[in-house]
């Protein structure tokens, strides 16, 4: 199991360790989420834990493993979704493991397959941003192609096909979430739709529309806390008032974080873990206090996590820890490569009582699994676990009923929690 090196330790015991033996190789981990109770990151690496690795591993808390031959032939891996129990990987590569595979691909937890003819276009075409909306995967990045067709910087994958999203962007896109029901984007791009929109926009499932007058510079980032959208970047002001590299958007009108951070290059990171968000990349200071890389918002005030560490590209809870990958070779002052983990952390989310509004059925199931919401919120998360604790899927819920296969879970009781920024509904279900 993870040791937890008890050096600068926090005032709740919280302190920053290695990851086993880390990444092998010069590049950085880009991006890391969770997939059948498993950490899974990706970069340009070519090792992890010491095992041939090509791009993309996994973490169960104690080894990695490789997944088939990875991914070959590019840069690497910048990005990772799951969707419908599939892990997607979006980055610059042509090959995923034996699979032609145009910087697009995805991994059912045996083998990889392609996207139909990908995402691609002129001067190093790569998808910097996955997500999923509607029950489609968006791919975000620097392309003019998907799936043979004309799509601007943003395509969507219906399972089938590609599709444009209407005009698309003027730039590259380097974020995507999913806020209020609809889908957002960030990047280096001014238009969307044609319209003026600056590094940020939304799109409605038919149109894009901006965010008052944006930001000043790009948006790298995207993350939604406590009710607002959050986005990360090299700018200096959103909605033209003050903010540095960081701001909230609560659907009107834009707003600081405090005062921000001091930033050498792009906050490339965000993502919320225990009530709180949290933003990397290559600062050195967190609202006016010393935060190296990394920091802390709690809703009014930053904090940093120990020393910190150098130049984090990406940010994921898992178990009882909040991971980071980069292209760092230290956290907290103990040697890391390039990633690391802060915690352990007790969780402090009140659990809600009132359950009427979440239905699972059936109950038990054997193929498909909807989870109904009679009074559809926005923004909250379905996390799925095992008997053993492992997380075995998540996703943000979207409309009335969300139906995800299960046909390929073994069989045995499972545990659901649909989660809020201030509350969970909890229960069970069984998988023949």
């Amino acid at each position: 199991m993870l040791a937890f090196v008890f050096a600068g330790l926090s005032a709740n015991g919280q302190s920053w360790s290695a990851v086993g033996s880390g990444t092998g190789g010069f590049s950085s981990v880009n991006a890391l989420t969770v997939y059948n109770g498993k950490l899974y990151l990706g970069g340009g690496f070519n090792s992890a834990g010491g095992i041939p690795a090509n791009r993309i591993a996994s973490w169960d808390g104690t080894v990695y493993d490789s997944l088939g031959g990875g991914l070959q032939f590019g840069q690497g891996v910048y990005s990772l979704t799951v969707l419908n129990n599939n892990l997607y990987a979006g980055g610059w590569f042509t090959m995923a493991g034996s699979v032609s595979a145009s910087n697009i691909a995805m991994w059912n937890g045996t083998t990889w397959s392609a996207l139909g003819l990908g995402i691609s276009g002129p001067n190093y075409p790569d998808v910097a941003a996955l997500t999923s909306y509607n029950g489609n995967i968006y791919a975000g990045g620097n392309f003019t192609t998907a799936g043979g067709n004309s799509a601007n910087y943003i395509a969507e994958w219906n399972g089938t096909t590609w599709s444009a999203l209407g005009s698309g962007m003027n730039n590259a896109v380097d974020a995507l979430v999913v806020y209020n029901g609809n889908l957002y984007a960030g990047g280096t791009f001014t238009t969307a739709g044609g319209n003026s929109a600056n590094h940020i926009a939304k799109w409605n499932g038919t149109t894009w529309s901006a965010l008052g007058s944006g930001t000043n510079n790009e948006v790298m980032a995207l993350a939604v806390y406590n009710g607002n959208l959050i986005a990360s970047g090299y700018f200096t002001t959103a909605g033209g008032n003050s903010a540095n590299s960081i701001a909230q958007w609560n659907g009107t009108t834009w707003s600081a974080l405090g005062s921000g951070l001091t930033t050498w290059t792009p906050t490339q990171a965000l993502d919320t873990f225990n009530n709180n968000l949290y933003a990397g990349g290559w600062f050195n200071i967190a609202g006016g206090i010393t935060a190296h890389s990394i920091a802390q918002w709690n809703g009014s005030a930053w904090d940093s996590l120990g020393s910190g560490s150098d130049s984090v590209f990406a940010i994921c809870g898992y178990n009882a820890g909040l991971y980071i990958g980069g292209g760092f070779s230290y956290a907290g002052g103990n040697s890391a490569n390039k990633i690391a983990v802060w915690g352990p952390f007790t969780t402090g989310i009140k659990e809600e009582n009132n359950h009427s509004n979440i239905i699972i059925y059936p109950n038990p199931a054997t193929t498909l699994l909807t989870i109904h919401q009679s009074i559809p919120s926005p923004n909250q998360q379905l996390i799925i676990t095992d008997l053993l604790g492992n997380e075995v899927y998540k996703e943000i819920l979207t409309g009335i009923d969300n139906t995800i296969s299960i046909s390929t879970w073994s069989a045995g009781i499972y545990f659901y929690e649909v989660r809020s920024t201030t509350s969970i509904a909890r229960g069970k279900f069984v998988v023949n």
